[in-house]
């Protein structure tokens, strides 16, 4: 909970892995209720959240990210794939430069993406099996969406530039009188909110 990582910086012999991640490569203890709460990920040199543990997801939801910025990681934004159930992905800020900015690979099955911003992804917006819901998805290269499209509250703004007070002023928040400030569930933020 509020941890900031920011320029991290790969040796020659380094094995490029992310900002934040899952691995439990081994069977042991129930896997599951792995909280990342206002986090920000900065100019990752590979991904920002990588959430790829193979084995577990017992205990639900396995994986909860709320309120996570992952701004200009050369990979994807936010990776979840091969294990885990329910997971809860909400109120997100991603930029990317090669990957999508928001993954959820086919094998997970039961989740939620909601409340969302992607922008400048170097291949999909949001590639997810969860029907992501009150997104705003702009300017992703190989397109908006894969796996689905969005359910409901689907913008495509530009969130540094979408009105006279933009909603991405700053990376930390959505500003107040802005295009996507409450425009989320039930009156939420559309994007991460980290201020304290």
């Amino acid at each position: 909970q509020n941890v900031i990582v920011v320029g991290r910086i790969l040796a020659a012999t380094d094995e490029p892995y992310s900002d934040f991640a899952v691995a439990q490569h081994a069977p042991g203890p129930d896997f599951g209720r792995n909280e990342w709460l206002g986090t920000i990920s900065l100019n990752a040199p590979d991904t920002g959240y990588y959430m790829e543990p193979d084995v577990g997801g017992t205990v639900y939801p396995t994986i909860k990210i709320s309120n996570a910025v992952a701004w200009n990681a050369d990979g994807e934004g936010f990776n979840l794939a091969r294990s885990g159930t329910n997971n809860l992905l909400e109120n997100l800020t991603a930029n990317g430069r090669t990957g999508d900015g928001i993954r959820v690979a086919p094998e997970l099955t039961s989740g939620i993406l909601r409340n969302t911003i992607s922008t400048n992804a170097g291949r999909y917006g949001i590639n997810s099996k969860y029907k992501p819901s009150y997104v705003n998805v702009y300017n992703a290269r190989s397109g908006a969406y894969n796996q689905t499209t969005c359910s409901t509250g689907c913008y495509t703004s530009n969130p540094q530039a979408d009105g006279a007070t933009p909603s991405l002023k700053y990376l930390p928040r959505i500003e107040t009188g802005s295009f996507l400030k409450g425009k989320g569930e039930a009156g939420a933020d559309i994007g991460a909110n980290v201020l304290y």
